[in-house]
């Protein structure tokens, strides 16, 4: 964890759960990666029952949100070269 991200959100357990691309682009940009989980992964956590949904929709898979905030670290990274 960065100096920044501890002055931002103190260590309690804080975790955000988003399909806002946004949202998970700026967990990436601001370290906090670590924080964020995807509704998949909530639902796969809490075991909860996906009767009648086959596959859920693109932006609550893991995969879009780790696609959305390797984007942020991505930005950080270049925001840090400058």
């Amino acid at each position: 964890m960065t100096k920044k991200s501890k002055t931002i959100l103190p260590d309690t357990v804080v975790v955000f759960v988003t399909a806002d691309r946004m949202a998970i682009k700026a967990l990436g940009i601001l370290g906090l990666g670590h924080r964020g989980l995807s509704v998949e992964e909530v639902l796969d956590l809490t075991r909860a029952k996906r009767k009648g949904v086959r596959q859920l929709p693109r932006h609550f898979t893991r995969k879009w949100f780790q696609q959305a905030l390797t984007e942020g670290f991505t930005e950080q990274t270049l925001w840090l070269k400058r």
